[in-house]
């Protein structure tokens, strides 16, 4: 957990790292009825846990790896030594609601251990070989996302994210949507403001 951040701070981290991508400040007023401005914009540029377009307008805003990671610390442990019962309630609050909405309403449970980016990734390539039927095939997150039950969902999103640079990665969203199942829809990851449903590996 970051100590130059605020629970304002870590609400509006939430909210990027559940959009994915890029989300304008008209989207987020939209659908939460705030706007990322001021010294909260500021101080989460500053420390580099926001990245913000402000020479467009409205403004676009994307949580970086920075933020994402600090949102997985937060996941893992709620300080209760900052001194402001209220401000460690808050955060208490919004670390398990984060924990919630991100397991798609399944209910608490413990926090998910911290994982090595590059081990993460290297794993996801070795799952995606025992459920591809062969290389390239495309697999759909629900089947992927079972096997990291001991990762938690901002750490396994974030490694997806990482693992799309590769030029044999592929992340697509289901051409036909309304096949999709709920589960498969829960277990989409958020990348450029869309759901992106199904994996492909081996392909450049």
């Amino acid at each position: 957990m970051a100590d130059d951040l605020t629970p304002t701070d870590y609400a509006f981290l939430i909210l990027l790292d559940i959009e994915g991508g890029e989300v304008s400040n008209a989207d987020l007023h939209r659908r939460y009825g705030v706007r990322l401005t001021g010294p909260t914009s500021a101080r989460l540029n500053a420390g580099g846990y926001v990245d913000s377009k402000t020479d467009v307008r409205p403004y676009r805003h994307a949580v970086t790896p920075k933020g994402t990671k600090v949102l997985g610390a937060l996941l893992e442990i709620i300080d209760a030594s900052t001194g402001d019962p209220n401000g460690s309630a808050i955060l208490a609050a919004l670390g398990t609601l984060y924990g919630y909405r991100l397991r798609g309403g399944d209910g608490p449970r413990s926090p998910a251990r911290a994982h090595d980016a590059a081990g993460l990734e290297r794993r996801i390539r070795e799952v995606y070989a025992e459920l591809a039927t062969e290389r390239g095939a495309w697999v759909n997150l629900n089947r992927l996302r079972p096997l990291f039950n001991d990762v938690s969902r901002a750490d396994l999103d974030s490694a997806l994210r990482s693992l799309l640079a590769s030029p044999d990665v592929n992340l697509e969203p289901e051409a036909n949507q309304k096949r999709l199942t709920p589960n498969e829809r829960r277990a989409a990851v958020r990348i450029g403001g869309e759901d992106r449903h199904l994996l492909s590996i081996g392909l450049r």
